[in-house]
């Protein structure tokens, strides 16, 4: 999936008439003159030469001290100029390399028989192509646009696989737009709506209204005005559970734009009908969290809401009024809720709790029918569920004591994770023995077994990290599968790499490489050889990339016979064309493959390009040549930053 390599017009250098000239001095330090000359040294000391005293000839040798050191400036600041200049040179032919892939994809992905795959690969290639021509890559996007709403118009709804197409159209239309996103939220905006699907039915929800709102959540870090803009728009066909995630990402960007979203938002719900549209009582109970001001002892929230909550704010701040309407909201909707609706109401019921005294507070006069319905719902939920309700807040936010001596007093199904539960916090106290005393607790042998090899696992991790590498091998336990052990000799190699012991990083990729043998005969063996090609990468490119020349001609004749057995098997092919489409095994399969070299691509962009190029199958080398020409485009543009940011420094 694209992302975006560089801001617009980056590529382009000022012409010469537009530089500044340099700044002259008007009265220029005799010192640096001379120190900036070494012909000035000369004549100095000439003159001081033609002096005999003591002094002069003191001086004399400090001056020829001066010449000395300074002498070699000129050739060095030369060296280093001629080094920029060729890194800079080398940085052009990467970028060349990897805008000539692109036209490649362009090329090949005209002559491929699928329209899926037609269009996924010139967008995508449209938007990496961006930076350096924004009006072509306009223009092929709004070509692909027409192309793919032909291609839903023309959809024939009597197949009966026309409910995969929709879906599978529906999945690339979202990557696409997200693709487009990344370089222009209006346009993306327009895409998504030139290619609007129908509805399926009028009682289900609208797919096009959840995309809207995914697509005004992935712009809002960058524009919270345009996604506001959006989200606002999406209000006038309903309340959508997507909203929240809209929410969510503003509050980071634009408090200000959020609450006054949010503030639409409550004023809306006031219509809707929180017994019977789900979204609308999932928005709400959202909003009840995200507006409440946190107590000082409530446990910290995930990411970003952890600050607001030390903070003591909440993550997004209204006014008294607007929620005060949101708590009535709530309290009105779950005061009436149906019986046949209990089931769908999990979360409406369960925020209540959290806010019972502004439920005193601001509805009074519903508290008794709010209690009889949420004892109504607690007696609607199967004995299992309503088991685990009761020890939520325990396994949040209880001790492991706490936590043994409810697992005791559970039942077998609810004990097991709760002993699990406290022997991970007891663990979290470097009280391993003890942790591994409470996990053979646990009744359920699977389960047992089970969490006792994660025990494990992190006890492995923490001990790698804190003690010598040396001797970390032998420290994997004797019972690990063949993928535990490779993952963890990876991982370790990983660390090596990370401590600057690069010889012992080849050890654990070279002990991983003979857990895998000679020739790939399995997914596995494939997987673990491109694992080990992304471990190479470090110290080692030029092994990685030749990993990746074998894998590239073993996968040329793998999708070849996958092709001849295909319809004996999983449907991968169409027309003769791999599927662009989710679940297609060998396109999996491709992608992980193109992560891989795209990896190793900033060591070698050449080699690189070159085995993107070796795949027979033009959709498969488009798919592979996307993934390095973005990797390279973005690092092209990391390093431009970083050179700036330490010219300005």
């Amino acid at each position: 999936m694209c992302t975006l390599c560089r801001p617009a017009d980056s590529c382009k250098r000022l012409p010469s008439a537009n530089r500044r000239p340099a700044l002259v001095s008007r009265s220029p330090d005799p010192a640096r003159l001379i120190t900036s000359d070494p012909r000035r040294l000369r004549a100095v000391a000439k003159r001081l030469a033609g002096a005999g005293s003591a002094p002069s000839r003191l001086l004399l040798l400090a001056v020829g001290l001066i010449i000395f050191i300074v002498a070699g400036f000129p050739a060095r600041a030369q060296d280093s100029s001629a080094a920029k200049t060729a890194e800079a040179g080398a940085d052009d032919k990467t970028e060349e390399r990897a805008y000539a892939l692109l036209e490649d994809v362009i090329v090949k992905a005209q002559t491929l028989r699928l329209a899926e795959n037609r269009i996924r690969f010139k967008t995508a290639a449209a938007c990496l192509l961006w930076p350096r021509d924004e009006s072509r890559a306009r223009t092929i996007i709004v070509e692909n646009m027409n192309a793919l709403a032909t291609l839903l118009a023309s959809a024939d709804k009597t197949d009966p696989r026309f409910a995969d197409r929709r879906q599978a159209y529906t999945i690339l239309r979202y990557e696409l737009v997200r693709m487009i996103a990344s370089r222009d939220a209006k346009l993306a905006l327009n895409f998504l709506r030139a290619t609007r699907q129908e509805r399926p039915s009028a009682s289900a929800p609208d797919p096009e209204l959840a995309l809207e709102l995914t697509l005004a959540a992935e712009v809002a870090p960058k524009d919270a005005k345009e996604a506001a803009h959006i989200a606002e728009e999406s209000l006038n066909n309903g309340v959508a559970a997507e909203l929240l995630n809209v929410l969510d990402k503003m509050s980071t960007a634009d408090r200000e734009a959020a609450t006054a979203l949010a503030t639409d938002i409550i004023k809306r719900l006031q219509s809707e009908d929180l017994t019977s549209d789900g979204d609308a009582a999932v928005v709400a109970a959202g909003l009840l969290s995200m507006t409440r001001t946190p107590r000082a002892d409530s446990p910290a929230a995930p990411d970003h809401a952890d600050s607001d909550a030390q903070a003591g704010r909440a993550l997004i701040t209204v006014d008294e009024q607007t929620r005060r309407d949101l708590i009535s909201a709530v309290a009105a909707g779950a005061a009436a809720m149906p019986a046949s609706r209990m089931s769908n109401a999990h979360i409406l019921f369960n925020s209540l709790p959290a806010v019972m005294p502004e439920l005193e507070k601001y509805a009074a006069g519903q508290l008794a029918a709010i209690r009889a319905k949420s004892d109504e719902f607690r007696r609607s939920l199967d004995p299992t569920t309503r088991a685990w309700q009761k020890y939520e807040d325990l396994r949040q936010q209880g001790s492991a004591d706490a936590l043994l001596e409810a697992a005791a007093k559970a039942p077998p199904e609810v004990g097991d994770e709760l002993y699990a539960d406290a022997a991970f916090k007891v663990l979290d106290g470097d009280d391993p023995e003890r942790a591994r005393q409470i996990i053979n607790s646990i009744s359920d042998p699977q389960r047992r077994a089970l969490k006792g090899r994660m025990l494990e696992q992190q006890l492995l991790e923490r001990s790698l990290l804190r003690g010598k590498l040396e001797d970390a091998e032998q420290r994997i336990p004797p019972d690990a599968t063949v993928e535990e052990r490779l993952s963890t000799l990876l991982y370790l190699s990983t660390i090596a790499t990370q401590r600057k012991e690069s010889a012992l990083a080849r050890r654990f990729i070279s002990d991983a490489m003979s857990l895998v043998g000679g020739r790939v005969r399995n997914g596995f063996q494939f997987s673990a050889r491109l694992q080990i090609a992304r471990a190479l990468s470090a110290n080692e490119p030029q092994r990685g990339f030749a990993i990746l020349d074998d894998l590239a001609d073993q996968l040329n004749d793998l999708l070849a016979a996958a092709e001849a057995v295909d319809g004996f098997g999983p449907d991968c092919f169409n027309d003769g064309e791999l599927k662009p489409f989710a679940g297609n095994m060998w396109g999996e399969l491709v992608g992980q493959f193109g992560e891989v070299l795209a990896a190793l691509a900033p060591k070698d962009s050449e080699r690189a390009v070159s085995i993107a190029r070796k795949f027979q199958r033009d959709e498969v080398s488009a798919s592979v040549s996307l993934r390095v020409a973005e990797r390279v485009l973005s690092d092209a543009e990391a390093k431009r930053r970083g050179h700036a940011l330490a010219g300005a420094r």
